[in-house]
C-alpha cells in the first residue's frame, strides 16, 4: 500500500514524499500434525504459519506455545475435535483450522496365567459374567493386567464355550472391551456402541467325571434266604448324579445250587451315567424249597402219574409224609420220602394197615408234609386225588 508523509523542519520549511508499505498477512504454511501423547490421553497440534509476530493463538488447545512461527497447542483430549483461530501482529486477517481428533487410545492387554483346571461338571464352570477389571487381573496367576491410556469405558465379559461331554476341555471366554465414553461419566451407557479397542482372553478348564450315581431308595439285604412262597418280588430303583441324571439297569440270573430244589438268584441294579461311571447293588437270593406237589397218582402201571411224585424233595431228607382218606385215617406214611424208595403208589401203607399192599379205593385223599428247610420247619398239605382203575 502507498502512505503519504510529511516532514518539517521548524522554520516552516515543510516537504511531502510517498512511501510504500508491505504488509504480510497471516498464512498456514504446509499442513497442519497432530501427535498423540505417550503419557496422556490426548494428542498435540503443530502447525507454522507466515506473518509478523507476535502471534496468538484462540480456541482448542490454546493458548499452547510458540517457537517462532510454529505452534504447538496445549493437551487436547482425545476424541475432542480441533478448531482453532490464529492472528500475526497486524491483525489484518485470521487463519482458522480445524480437523477430526486421532484414536490416541492406548490399550494394552497381558492375558492372566491360568493353571490347569479340572472339574466334575459342566455346571460347575464359573458362570457367565461381568468382571471389573480387578476381578480380571485377579484371576489365574494373578498376573494379568490392562493398562494404557484409555479414554473410554473398560467392559469385561467372560462366557463359557458349549459342553463338550466327558473327559473334554470347554474354552471359557474373555473378552476385554474398550467402549467410547460419549458424555465422559465412565459409564457403558446405553447407546455408546462405539468400540475403540478390543482384544481376547481364553481359558481351557477340564472336564473330568469320576463320580458315580447313587441310588436314591434305601437298599435291601444283600443276602437273604427264603422258600417258593416267600420270593420278594424285584424292586424298582432311581438313581441320582452330582452332573445330571442316571439310568438304572436290572438283571437277574439264577444258578443252580446242590440239589434240586436249591438255587439262588443273583440281583443286580446297575446305576450308571452319561460318562460311564457306575454303582452296582447286588442282592443274594438263597431258594430253599420243595418247589411242586403233584396231587394226582395213577396206579394202574401205565407210567404215567404211578407213584406221588413231590419235586425237590430229595433235597430235604428229613421229612414224613402221610396220606388220609376220607375218614381221617392214615393209609400211607413215611419218613424220609424221597420218590424212589417206596414211594406212594396208590396202595395202603399205613399205621393202621392190616393187610398192606391192598389197592385203595378211587378217590380223593389228603396228604401232609413236613420237612426241615435251614433250620426251619416247613408244613405243606393239599388233596391227593387217587385213580386206581
Amino acid at each position: 500500500m502507498m502512505e503519504t508523509e510529511t516532514f518539517h523542519d521548524g522554520n516552516g520549511n515543510s516537504i511531502t514524499a510517498n512511501q510504500n508499505i508491505i504488509v504480510n498477512q497471516i498464512a498456514l504454511a504446509g499442513a497442519e500434525t497432530v501427535t498423540c501423547s505417550a503419557t496422556q490421553a490426548g494428542y498435540n497440534l503443530t502447525l507454522s504459519v507466515t506473518g509478523n509476530a507476535p502471534y496468538t493463538a484462540t480456541g482448542t488447545g490454546a493458548p499452547g506455545t510458540w517457537n517462532g512461527n510454529k505452534w504447538t497447542s496445549s493437551l487436547i483430549t482425545s476424541g475432542t475435535n480441533y478448531n482453532v483461530s490464529l492472528q500475526d501482529s497486524s491483525a489484518c486477517n485470521t487463519v482458522t483450522v480445524s480437523g477430526i481428533s486421532p484414536n490416541c487410545c492406548s490399550f494394552n492387554v497381558i492375558c492372566p496365567t491360568f493353571q490347569p483346571l479340572t472339574v466334575s461338571c459342566y455346571q460347575e464352570l464359573p458362570a457367565a459374567t461381568t468382571l471389573t477389571q480387578a476381578q480380571f487381573e485377579a484371576l489365574g496367576n494373578g498376573n494379568g493386567k490392562i493398562s494404557g491410556t484409555k479414554c473410554g469405558v473398560i467392559e469385561i465379559v467372560a462366557s463359557n464355550g458349549t459342553d463338550p461331554g466327558c473327559n473334554a476341555n470347554v474354552t471359557r471366554t474373555y473378552i476385554i472391551t474398550e467402549y467410547e465414553d460419549s458424555n465422559k461419566n465412565g459409564i457403558h451407557d446405553s447407546g455408546e456402541n462405539t468400540i475403540l479397542n478390543s482384544t481376547v482372553c481364553t481359558q481351557n478348564i477340564l472336564i473330568h467325571d469320576t463320580t458315580a450315581p447313587v441310588f436314591n431308595e434305601s437298599l435291601p439285604q444283600t443276602i437273604i434266604n427264603v422258600d417258593c412262597d416267600t420270593i420278594p418280588t424285584a424292586q424298582s430303583f432311581t438313581a441320582s448324579d452330582n452332573c445330571g441324571s442316571a439310568n438304572v439297569i436290572y438283571d437277574e440270573q439264577k444258578i443252580d445250587g446242590d440239589c434240586s430244589s436249591r438255587y439262588s438268584l443273583v440281583r443286580t441294579w446297575t446305576a450308571s451315567d452319561k460318562c460311564g461311571n457306575q454303582n452296582s447293588f447286588v442282592q443274594t437270593i438263597n431258594v430253599s424249597c420243595v418247589e411242586e406237589v403233584f396231587n394226582a397218582v395213577s396206579a394202574n402201571g401205565d407210567g404215567l402219574n404211578d407213584v406221588f411224585f413231590i419235586k425237590g424233595i430229595d433235597c430235604y431228607p428229613n421229612n414224613n409224609v402221610r396220606i388220609y382218606n376220607r375218614y381221617g385215617v392214615i393209609v400211607y406214611e413215611k419218613n424220609g420220602y424221597d420218590n424212589i424208595t417206596n414211594p406212594f403208589q396208590g396202595f395202603s401203607d399205613g399205621r393202621a394197615t392190616i393187610v398192606r399192599g391192598n389197592k385203595l379205593p378211587t378217590g380223593t385223599y389228603f396228604y401232609t408234609l413236613e420237612y426241615e428247610s435251614d433250620g426251619r420247619k416247613i408244613q405243606k398239605a393239599g388233596y391227593l386225588y387217587v385213580n386206581s382203575q
